[in-house]
């Protein structure tokens, strides 16, 4: 069995999902032996929080995202996806135009 240990970053809106990103931490640490979840309530006094978030998305191999009513900004929550997008970016598919196109031939029926 193996003892590797995976962790999780859970981005999220702290006005709206404090109490619900801590409930999902407590749950999933308590089921999962080998998980360690990062939030932002984790951030220890007088440090530097803006680099201790980057470090914990750099080293996470998941990101869960609690999303906000629409109606709230964002834009924290989107530079936190791209900053785990960026530590595991993934080859994107090509764009349509960069697709050959491919003719689809007709199918012939068996002669009898």
């Amino acid at each position: 069995m193996s003892t590797q240990r995976v962790s999780m970053f859970i981005s999220h809106k702290v006005a709206s999902h404090r109490r619900a990103a801590e409930r999902v931490k407590t749950l999933l640490e308590s089921r999962a032996e080998r998980l360690d979840v990062h939030i932002c309530e984790d951030i220890p006094a007088n440090t530097l929080w803006r680099q201790w978030i980057a470090d914990r998305i750099a080293q996470s191999q998941l990101c869960l995202v609690v999303l906000p009513p629409a109606t709230l900004d964002l834009t924290w929550i989107i530079n936190e996806i791209g900053r785990f997008h960026g530590a595991w970016s993934v080859p994107r598919r090509p764009s349509p135009s960069r697709i050959p196109s491919a003719r689809i031939r007709p199918s012939r029926s068996p002669q009898t």
